[in-house]
């Protein structure tokens, strides 16, 4: 497997974000960690932070998307977020 080598400026707006990581070295995706414990009822959305600030670099899209093992051991799914370069928000 290659892996491509980007330059992905994080920035921590909060003392207790942790930077985006791959679990595995196989892993595709960086993985993203919440700053805040929620509950969720059914079928509910929030919005969750993380403490970061992410800039997606020219010609990249970032996206937000469901694990594998939280979606069947938890049923947790992700309202699916696609991250143009331009979006700062």
């Amino acid at each position: 497997m290659v892996k491509k080598n980007i330059d992905l400026e994080v920035k921590k707006i909060s003392k207790d974000a942790v930077l985006p990581k791959y679990y595995l070295p196989s892993d595709v995706g960086l993985d993203l960690v919440c700053i805040e414990n929620q509950s969720l009822f059914p079928l509910e959305q929030k919005r969750i932070r993380t403490g970061l600030i992410i800039k997606i670099p020219k010609g990249y899209v970032g996206l937000i998307r469901d694990r594998a093992g939280i979606v069947s051991k938890m049923n947790v799914h992700t309202a699916a977020g696609t991250f143009d370069p331009d979006y700062r928000g």
